[in-house]
Order: structure tokens, then C-alpha cells, then sequence
């Protein structure tokens, strides 16, 4: 990919997410489309330990 169209990609990308951050049912859905939670809204196992939230603080 040249530069230009990584931009191109990254605005497409960006737009999308802003799109989609206030609709919960659009948001699972995505991550529902893109395998990183299953049918059921759980997190697949590659995905559960990449952005937790530490409960030791």
C-alpha cells in the first residue's frame, strides 16, 4: 500500500468508528463480523487479555 492510500484507508476507518460509537447493536456488530466476539457477545480467547482493565489499582 502506498502512503496516499493508507491515509485514504485510515480517514475511512476513522469515519466509520465515529459512526458506529454511540450505536451499541452497530458496534457488536462489527466486532461480531470481524470475530472478535462470538454470537453470544463473548470475547474469543485471542482477543480477552489484549485490553483489560487492571481491578489492582
Amino acid at each position: 500500500m502506498s502512503n496516499r492510500e493508507i491515509k485514504k484507508f485510515d480517514a475511512v476507518i476513522k469515519a466509520y468508528g465515529k459512526k458506529i460509537a454511540g450505536n451499541k447493536k452497530a458496534s457488536e456488530k462489527l466486532l461480531k463480523d470481524i470475530g472478535v466476539i462470538t454470537e453470544k457477545g463473548n470475547v474469543r480467547k485471542p482477543y480477552k487479555e489484549l485490553c483489560t482493565v487492571s481491578d489492582k489499582d
